[in-house]
């Protein structure tokens, strides 16, 4: 498991792996789980933001994206942290980041902090759901408090090309549509033709108007790539749309002009 860890994190990693040993193996975190015993009270946490609402999408490079929560700390002096997680349950994790800029997080604030997610430590089978968990150590106090917050996802960045010809074209010859569909392989650092079982969706829009509309559809072959036919009836711009999976994130090309003589 690689943990991306901030200096506000540091203090709670060790506290934070025992927590995991005391877990349980499989679902969601208990809202609140003690890792020791003694007086004080735990940190309320509230109003979880994470990308702002967004999915986390992450191409070739360092990912930035916000998170920010509310808190409601009576005791004061708590050190809190948020972090990202993957897997089947928090004691079963596969990858893990904290956040930074939290290290003045405390008493009564909307808290904010930044992950930072380079690709290099991420598996392509790790896209998709991924998990957020606050957790607070009260000094003097029952130690390290956990809350499991959101469930989010984390898609790789894609990329599709559109090419339509010829151009000009005689009116009721045939118009081909290519394009094709690649997306961020985390692991070979590279853009890699991408077989979606969501299909890739043909759009026109004749000139002068302001609206394409779908009119063909097609699943992307092993190499990514989709092919249309179609008949030129006018002038118009030509597009591609995928709709993204659970894995990857949807993206549209711009619109490919055809002249129709």
């Amino acid at each position: 498991m690689r943990i991306r860890t901030s200096a506000s994190a540091s203090a709670l990693a060790a506290a934070l792996l025992l927590t995991a040993l005391a877990a349980p193996s499989a679902g969601a975190v208990p809202d609140l789980v003690p890792t020791g015993a003694g007086g004080g009270h735990p940190p309320g946490y509230s109003n979880p933001a994470l990308n702002n609402g967004k999915p986390v999408v992450i191409g070739l490079g360092i990912a930035r994206f916000p998170a920010a929560f509310d808190i409601d700390d009576r005791n004061g002096g708590v050190q809190n942290t948020a972090m990202i997680w993957h897997g089947w349950g928090y004691a079963d994790q596969e990858n893990a980041f904290y956040a930074e800029g939290l290290e003045n997080c405390g008493g009564h604030m909307r808290c904010k902090g930044t992950f930072h997610v380079n690709h290099k430590y991420v598996k392509n089978s790790q896209a998709g759901i991924w998990h957020l968990t606050l957790a607070g150590s009260i000094p003097d106090g029952p130690g390290t408090l956990l809350k499991s917050t959101l469930r989010f996802s984390v898609l790789r960045k894609t990329a599709l090309t559109v090419n339509a010809a010829p151009e000009p074209v005689r009116k009721g010859g045939t118009i081909g549509v290519s394009g094709r569909l690649t997306a961020a392989d985390w692991e070979r650092g590279r853009y890699t033709g991408y077989q979606s079982r969501k299909k890739v969706q043909l759009e026109f829009r004749a000139a002068g108007s302001g609206t394409y509309r779908t009119v063909g559809r097609a699943y992307p072959d092993r190499y990514g790539k989709v092919v249309f036919k179609a008949k030129a009836a006018a002038d118009g711009y030509w597009r591609l749309r995928y709709p993204g999976d659970t894995a990857t994130a949807p993206v549209l090309t711009y619109g490919d002009f055809v002249d129709v003589r």
